[in-house]
């Protein structure tokens, strides 16, 4: 996410800090006005169709699991299915 907030002092009014280029985050994230939100998607590793395709003509079958969840699996094998020729 992209936010911002305009400060009327430097540092804000009643955050604790330690010294003024060092604010704590806390302090700084109340108040804000969202500007955007993003989203961030890393490409398939080189070699990763060949080794799908590879492993599906053996016969193996294929299971996704992430840290993240479904929505991170289904990202990624759309992505698959954009990018590689599968059977």
């Amino acid at each position: 996410m992209l936010c911002y907030c305009d400060f009327k002092s430097w540092p804000p009014a009643g955050v604790l800090f330690h010294s003024a280029d060092e604010i704590p985050y806390k302090g700084l994230s109340r108040n804000m006005t969202l500007v955007a939100t993003t989203g961030v998607e890393d490409p398939l590793h080189p070699g990763v169709c060949e080794a799908v395709s590879d492993y599906h003509k053996a016969g193996v079958t294929i299971k996704m699991c992430t840290g993240d969840n479904v929505l991170t699996t289904w990202s990624i094998t759309t992505h698959m299915a954009r990018t590689c020729s599968l059977p």
